[in-house]
């Protein structure tokens, strides 16, 4: 259906241009079947018929997913953070969930720290419960990341956690290094879509990273970490 859709204007040039030969030719009062004429207009549209072929198949833009607009990037990630910062995390942020963590946990102080550098970009938020269950809970969340319609959440690791003794750690995964290339459309494709080569500059999408901790009711967080801290109903 998309390929098809491509041949639509070439079809209207093609009758274009030789509705506009044939009427120059008879007003010269020359033959259309001049070889000149005829293989100049056949290697024209046989040079358009494989551009457009070539683009469809080859060159097309793809996704892990559906594409979603910066906006809507950020939309998604500014909710998931009021929504944590304030304690009403639902089903709806289940979708971003990366990682869950379940700890059993009797002291009253939780110190909490990391094993190398972390990445200042990501969050954390503390969660008091209104009881003392013993026992300590993670969520590592991660809205879409992307560069252009491509997304690359699902090659993005989560934080680790090592619970030892009265220490929760946290252990930023190793840096990837991603490489992107785009391809620009000749001017036998370009000529039917307007397309400009500054038109294609793609955008990115950093998305939010989240580590949602909820301790029991009487344990107090000694924070050696230096990382980014909210805790629930603290935050206006």
């Amino acid at each position: 259906m998309i390929i098809a859709a491509a041949f639509l204007p070439i079809i209207i040039v093609i009758l274009f241009i030789l509705g506009i030969t044939v009427f120059f030719m008879r007003k010269r009062g020359k033959s259309f079947n001049s070889n000149k004429v005829k293989w100049t207009f056949i290697g024209y549209v046989v040079i358009l018929v494989i551009s457009v072929v070539f683009n469809e198949i080859f060159l097309v833009d793809k996704t892990n997913g559906k594409s979603l607009s910066p906006r809507e990037m950020d939309m998604m990630s500014q909710r998931l953070f009021t929504n944590a910062i304030h304690g009403n995390l639902t089903k709806s942020e289940n979708k971003f969930i990366a990682k869950k963590w379940e700890f059993p946990y009797s002291d009253n102080k939780l110190h909490l720290k990391v094993a190398r550098e972390a990445n200042q970009g990501g969050l954390i938020v503390i969660d008091r419960k209104l009881e003392n269950d013993g026992k300590v809970e993670a969520v590592f969340y991660q809205t879409p990341v992307g560069v252009g319609t491509e997304e690359i959440t699902s090659k993005l690791k989560p934080v680790q956690l090592d619970l030892a003794g009265n220490t929760l750690t946290l252990i930023e995964p190793n840096s990837l290094k991603f490489s992107f290339s785009k391809s620009k459309n000749e001017f036998t494709i370009t000529q039917f879509n307007g397309e400009k080569w500054a038109d294609q500059s793609p955008q990115s999408y950093l998305g939010q990273r989240l580590l949602y901790i909820k301790i029991p009711h009487d344990v107090n967080i000694v924070d050696e970490s230096n990382l980014n801290i909210q805790y629930v109903g603290l935050t206006d």
